[in-house]
């Protein structure tokens, strides 16, 4: 606990903006002029008091708590969980567990168990099921984690997923057979224009041919252009493509996925950072950033968005052959604390990730 903690300091805001403080002027400073800060209608001024409220102790924690549960600010919330993430305290994690990162556009969860229609849960782009059928990844929840039968152990069918496919620990996802796949029809909100963004799904594979994640690109009836997630010889990479000269550039992982096990995967891209471009496998970034700024044109187009097909190659379809569940869009590019969210509610805690660098 910080001592004096409601006292006034040297860089605490003054009433009326004036320095030195008038004679009748009140200062604003301690916790009080936090809280008076915290109800400004002005965004920057409450990511401001947030900021400096980690510097008192658990009171001003307590307000840093309070914006992240209250603020209506998307923003505001956001910085406040990003101060509160790494904290130990028992009642922080607890009231931050159920945090969802903003700007999700859509979520595909995968889990139908009957019917041919991909519910988007987010914002309403469902999809058509073209022959990927639907399969239970963990039968029940049984002593140790992912379904073991004892505490120590990880059950290798049930690697990942428990608790958030279905809260009972009953998880669905969808199989690709190789010629299955989900096609979700064009939506403004499935492109990303020359915007950053972010993408999450689960797969469990073992293929190590060309194996397409998800696609939403023109290709072969016009200038490429768009994004398209997929697996080349077992590791994750990502193209984008913004029409310019019909030209892409297709970044690699180095990361071996086609390992059997199920993993959750998300890349983010800033676009205006030379390191904007940062994979995560299991929660986990790994060690190689890429440069995204070579591509700063639209990768907006109107084919459809498919998961597990090319969206624009009649004659090299690139179908999946697999497991996947959990597919997530987000306009923005995620902190590596908001992976950390995404990825508790989609990971089996405890377990460590099985992923080979090559």
């Amino acid at each position: 606990m910080v001592k004096d903690s409601h006292r006034p300091r040297n860089d605490d805001m003054v009433l009326g903006g004036q320095n030195p403080p008038p004679t009748q002027g009140v200062v604003l400073g301690g916790i009080a002029g936090l809280r008076m800060r915290l109800t400004s209608p002005v965004v920057d001024q409450r990511l401001t008091a947030i900021t400096e409220a980690t510097a008192y102790g658990d009171a001003g924690l307590n307000l840093v708590l309070q914006a992240f549960l209250q603020d209506e600010s998307p923003r505001v919330r956001q910085a406040a969980y990003l101060l509160l993430w790494d904290n130990t305290q028992p009642w922080v994690k607890q009231a931050i567990q159920h945090y969802v990162p903003a700007n999700r556009v859509a979520w595909w969860r995968l889990n139908e168990t009957e019917g041919d229609i991909a519910a988007d849960t987010v914002g309403g782009n469902n999809g058509t099921i073209k022959g990927a059928t639907p399969v239970t990844i963990v039968p029940g929840r049984m002593a140790g984690l992912g379904g073991a039968g004892h505490p120590d152990e990880v059950n290798p069918d049930s690697y990942r997923f428990v608790e958030f496919v279905l809260p009972q620990g009953l998880g669905s996802a969808l199989q690709f057979d190789g010629d299955d796949y989900v096609e979700i029809p064009h939506g403004s909100a499935l492109n990303f224009g020359v915007g950053d963004f972010s993408i999450g799904v689960g797969v469990k594979t073992r293929s190590r041919g060309l194996e397409v994640i998800l696609d939403k690109r023109v290709e072969t009836s016009g200038s490429v252009q768009g994004y398209f997630l997929h697996l080349h010889q077992g590791r994750l990479g990502l193209q984008l493509a913004d029409g310019i000269e019909s030209a892409w550039t297709n970044y690699d992982s180095q990361c071996l996925i086609a390992d059997d096990r199920w993993h959750y995967l998300v890349v983010t891209v800033d676009r205006d950072a030379t390191d904007g471009g940062r994979w995560y496998v299991d929660g986990i970034e790994l060690r190689n950033r890429f440069n995204p700024k070579g591509r700063q044109g639209s990768l907006n187009n109107f084919k459809p968005l498919r998961l597990g097909r090319r969206s624009d190659h009649p004659g090299a379809p690139g179908f999946f052959q697999g497991r996947m569940s959990d597919v997530q869009l987000f306009n923005r590019s995620l902190a590596a604390p908001e992976i950390q969210a995404v990825y508790q509610r989609v990971g089996v805690k405890g377990t460590r990730s099985g992923f080979i660098h090559k």
